[in-house]
């Protein structure tokens, strides 16, 4: 009466050595059959590529490994001059923007001038006018001109005269012709030479021709 087992179990026993119920002579081996190969996998093996790994040599490694470093140092060196070149390109940027912006600050503050010379300027003209019509009033109230007549006469017919209008200075008529006194014209024009010349000062108009005021000398 043996207990059951499983195959297994009893190869196990077997295989390690241990007490079995089993003798040993009744464990077989059944050895497999090996397959002979075939002329297409012959074949196959012929065709594949061999390949040829050579190990290269310690002194082919050292001078490939010394190449390398040099590379690697020459990379170094041509980064640090890289990197200074960016240094001094960025200090002199820096100084750029610098003088940018101190050119953007005198530009301002030149805006801001030109600002205040501009009213300046207004208001120095807006009183030059006012002192210019004050002077002008005065000197119409110096030298009063007055309209004396423009009158028209019909000769007949379709035909109308229009006689010019005639001004008085100061009193005095200004005539179109020399038909009147000598005195009467020289002080007449004396006051309008003088009238003119004072305006020409006033408001900074050279005259064409030079005028002598000398009252009725003029």
């Amino acid at each position: 009466d043996m207990p059951l087992r499983s195959p297994r179990t009893c190869f196990t026993e077997v295989q390690n050595g241990q007490n079995s119920d089993l003798p040993t002579s009744s464990i077989t081996m059944i050895p497999q059959p090996i397959e002979a190969a075939s002329p297409q996998s012959e074949q196959q093996h012929k065709n594949k590529p061999e390949i040829n790994f050579q190990m290269p040599s310690w002194e082919e490694l050292s001078h490939e490994l010394n190449n390398k470093f040099t590379e690697l140092t020459h990379a170094k060196e041509r980064l640090l001059r890289t990197k200074q070149e960016l240094n001094e390109e960025a200090q002199q940027l820096q100084q750029v923007m610098k003088h940018v912006q101190t050119l953007d600050l005198e530009t301002r503050w030149i805006q801001n001038q030109v600002h205040k010379e501009e009213d300046e300027l207004a208001r120095v003209e807006f009183l030059l006018e006012a002192r210019q019509v004050k002077m002008l009033r005065d000197l119409r109230d110096l030298y009063p001109i007055q309209t004396i007549s423009n009158n028209a006469s019909n000769t007949g017919g379709n035909v109308t005269i229009v006689t010019l209008p005639k001004y008085a200075i100061r009193g005095l008529e200004l005539p179109a012709d020399m038909n009147f006194v000598d005195e009467h014209v020289s002080s007449a024009l004396g006051y309008v030479c003088h009238m003119v010349y004072m305006a020409s000062k006033y408001l900074h108009i050279p005259l064409r021709y030079r005028l002598i005021c000398n009252a009725s000398r003029s």
